[in-house]
């Protein structure tokens, strides 16, 4: 749910043959907001840990798999430093919003969004195009039920964006999840 922090662990376990201590520092999108970002350590030979944190995501969080890097800066039988990259997913797997858009005959680019429910459990959503310079246009997903919607927008002069970065954002009716989805005109 975006706006609200929800708790997370880093797991460690220490593989070198004595203790180690230092530091963890989790990088994410620069719109999220981690805390602690800086984690400090100390570890035994062979312990392993749960060091917890919390992540708050903007209102406009991307759905789908995130990069976060975890930057290590540890003292063991020396000093060493280094970088492990993992993935947060922003939703849940069985619900997801994907856009593709292309220019028709008459010079519109069609946007077409596609929203995936694999939950028996109906949802319904209010859906957003966003484009730059260009009114908000709007779409409705109603109780879809493990099965795809598909809605088309379609947008005058449509050459003037392509390039350009587009944001599809779907807010649930009567619940928390918003589902988010930028991408680039293309032809």
């Amino acid at each position: 749910v975006c706006g609200v922090p929800f708790e997370n662990s880093l797991t460690l376990r220490n593989f070198f043959p004595q203790g180690i201590s230092g530091r963890a520092r989790i990088v994410g999108p620069a719109d999220w907001k981690i805390e602690p970002q800086t984690i400090d350590l100390g570890l035994s030979a062979g312990e392993e840990a749960k060091l917890p944190f919390t992540v708050t995501l903007p209102f406009d969080a991307v759905s789908g798999q995130r990069p976060v890097r975890i930057e290590f800066d540890l003292g063991a039988d020396r000093h060493h430093q280094f970088t492990v990259y993992r993935t947060l997913r922003v939703g849940s797997d069985d619900l997801k919003i994907e856009a593709s858009s292309r220019l028709n005959e008459q010079g519109d680019l069609e946007v077409t969004q596609v929203v995936t429910n694999r939950d028996p459990e109906p949802v319904s959503f209010k859906c957003s195009l966003f484009a730059p310079d260009r009114r908000r246009m709007m779409s409705q997903v109603i109780e879809l039920r493990s099965d795809t919607d598909t809605k088309i927008y379609r947008l005058r002069n449509g050459q003037e964006l392509i390039g350009r970065e587009l944001w599809l954002r779907a807010e649930e009716i009567g619940g928390q999840r918003t589902l988010n989805f930028h991408f680039t005109a293309g032809k």
